[in-house]
């Protein structure tokens, strides 16, 4: 599990994340740009990526951090993608190093972006990089893009029943032993108007209750 915010308060070898996430760094191994750093680094203000640990926390309501990496200075390069491979990420002639602890985010072809081979050469992407000593490292890979819209929800099994007419309210009719909600889309027969004691066929929505929601109310 990992954790990727900024640092919100410092106390002692706890620091909190987005000012919720307690997160223990007494034991972590702790870098900056893939170079040793130490608790100092660790101020309010910086951003990092924290790995927990699965064993407890010796400081209740602390997530116990193994390693904590430092993001150094960075910056945003934002252009068509020309090529995304294990190693390099390159837009429009810029090459980008990437590695394991790159992150990918954004869909593409109605489908989240997890890794590099989940992107196509063309599409447009914002990158965050760092500045290290053997050049830029692309920290994410983010496509730009809108998310896939919601699946359409599925159509509504209209039923139809037939019985007594028992009591008539405004918004609410009993039909046999079923309650029968009237709405403003509710369409009934008026050659004559359905009365208490009258047959009826009713279509309409079955909820789960049993009760329906009225489409059409028709007197037999």
């Amino acid at each position: 599990m990992g954790v990727r915010g900024t640092i919100t308060s410092v106390n002692g070898p706890v620091v909190t994340l987005m000012r919720n996430v307690k997160v223990d760094v007494s034991s972590a191994v702790i870098t900056r740009g893939r170079q040793a750093a130490t608790a100092g680094g660790l101020v309010v203000g910086a951003r990092i990526l924290a790995v927990i640990s699965p064993s407890a926390s010796a400081r209740p309501g602390s997530l116990p951090a193994e390693a904590i990496s430092i993001d150094p200075d960075e910056g945003t390069i934002i252009g068509a993608l020309t090529s995304l491979t294990p190693t390099a990420v390159t837009l429009d002639g810029q090459t980008i190093a990437v590695d394991s602890s790159t992150m990918y985010d954004g869909f593409y072809n109605q489908k989240p972006v997890l890794a590099a081979a989940d992107i196509q050469p063309g599409v447009p992407v914002s990158v965050e990089v760092a500045s290290t000593a053997n050049g830029l490292v692309a920290l994410e890979v983010r496509v730009l893009g809108p998310a896939p819209a919601a699946p359409p929800a599925p159509p509504l099994d209209e039923v139809t029943i037939t019985g007594t007419v028992a009591a008539i309210g405004a918004e609410v009719w009993t039909v046999g032993t079923t309650q029968v909600n009237i709405t403003q889309k509710t369409t009934i027969s008026d050659a004559p108007a359905p009365k208490v004691g009258d047959t009826v066929d009713v279509t309409g929505v079955k909820l789960p209750d049993g009760a329906l929601i009225a489409s059409t109310i028709t007197r037999k």
